[in-house]
């Protein structure tokens, strides 16, 4: 009697362990799913288009909208890998100022009008300081790259940024 009492536990107990197992995996593929979809949204893609006409290849860049995220930037990275960056969108336009607080990576930061033409650039912005730079003119979206990216690529004053997406509003 008690060797079938035994293996009805038993089985029991590895139906119970299958649903968890089950519900495991479920939860895991669903998690997965999520910070994909999220980090999707995270990142935008664009071309800078020269006077000419003629485009950069294309920029990958992390989407700052919010005041946390402008804050800290590129804050603690090592490294920012060519052809990427990050898109800083303000809720207003207006002569926007950076730092370069525990910034480890020298930038160009390329700072863009509402209609996403370049209205400044700052080149090769030193690491680690303190000290607010502007440009001087109003931009609601502000790019930063690799130092040297906007010599290298043609970026230039009137230079037009064109998205693969609308970005998000500021806030």
């Amino acid at each position: 009697m008690n060797s079938g009492k035994n293996q009805r536990i038993r089985r029991a107990r590895v139906r119970e362990l299958t649903v968890l197992v089950i519900l495991a995996a479920v939860s895991i593929i669903t998690i997965l799913s999520l910070s994909t979809y999220l980090e999707r949204d995270k990142f935008i893609e664009g071309v800078f288009v020269r006077h000419n006409g003629t485009e950069t290849l294309p920029f990958r860049f992390e989407i700052t909208a919010d005041q946390q995220t402008r804050a800290r930037g590129l804050m603690f990275r090592k490294s920012l890998p060519q052809r990427e960056g990050m898109l800083f969108v303000f809720p207003t336009t207006d002569d926007h100022s950076f730092w370069m607080r525990n910034t480890f990576i020298s930038l160009d930061i390329i700072f863009l009008g509402e209609d996403f033409r370049v209205v400044g650039i700052l080149e090769n912005v030193p690491i680690l300081n303190d000290q607010l730079r502007k440009i001087g003119a109003k931009s609601l979206y502000a790019v930063e790259l690799a130092a040297g990216s906007a010599k290298k690529h043609g970026i230039e004053k009137g230079v037009l940024l064109k998205l693969n997406k609308p970005p998000p509003k500021g806030k």
